[in-house]
């Protein structure tokens, strides 16, 4: 299996940015969800831009499908704090 393979079709955990009213934005709650694929996103960070690594996810409640920064998606049991 290809490492772009790897794990297509697990269940898994990721966590969406979210930004309340007047706040700075932040990590949400963990969410299940369910990795079809990996990608990449060419976004403008302060890094610079370029692509990078993201996970394709179809969350488990609402199916709705969104790509998450593979530093967002874990495939443990448990979720980590929301630290």
């Amino acid at each position: 299996m290809s490492d772009s393979q790897e794990r297509v079709g697990c269940k898994c955990w990721y966590r969406e940015w979210i930004t309340p009213s007047g706040c700075a934005p932040q990590c949400g709650p963990w969410k299940g969800g369910s990795l079809l694929f990996w990608s990449t996103n060419h976004v403008e960070y302060e890094e610079g831009p370029g692509p990078f690594p993201v996970g394709v996810i179809e969350d488990d409640t609402t199916h709705d499908v969104t790509s998450i920064p593979v530093d967002r998606i874990t495939f443990a049991a448990i979720p980590g704090s929301q630290d």
